[in-house]
């Protein structure tokens, strides 16, 4: 009676540990701390984690590094040399594009925009925006200078 009733338990046990792990969740991959704001004009922008967004399909693995996007002269860069960052954007009839790079020209934050489809968090689909957003982007007390790939050896 005592090896049924083992059985049963064990049984029960991997059944209930099948089942959880059927469907993913926020313990499948990393913590997205999704949150949503909404901007002037009413504009939605989901804000994510930065190892959750380097984890989607919309980072691109966070391989991105500033000496090969600036050679491509497409964007516009601002140094933050007192904060030590370097933003490379694009402003367009659909919105802003950032990258943030660190002084070791490591990408460090992003953002981007879309005026037809929005972008949703992995771990929450309820949770979306028009404006994605992650990682570390300069304080408002730190100071631009405009720049140009060409002129700061990018």
């Amino acid at each position: 009676m005592r090896s049924v009733l083992a059985a049963l338990v064990v049984l029960s046990l991997v059944g209930c540990k099948e089942t959880s792990s059927s469907s993913p969740d926020a313990a499948d991959g990393p913590a997205c701390n999704c949150h949503v704001e909404t901007g002037d004009g009413g504009s939605l922008t989901l804000t994510m984690s930065w190892s959750c967004y380097c984890a989607s399909t919309y980072a691109g693995g966070c391989t991105r590094n500033l000496a090969d996007e600036c050679s491509t002269g497409t964007r516009d860069r601002v140094d933050y040399r007192t904060c030590g960052l370097t933003v490379l954007q694009i402003r367009g009839a659909f919105g802003p594009y950032q990258d943030v790079y660190d002084q070791d020209g490591k990408l460090v934050g992003a953002m981007a925009s879309s005026d037809s489809n929005s972008y949703v968090c992995p771990n929450d689909p309820t949770m979306s925006g028009f404006i994605l957003r992650a990682g570390q982007f300069p304080a408002a007390t730190c100071t631009p200078v405009a720049s140009s790939c060409l002129d700061a050896g990018g």
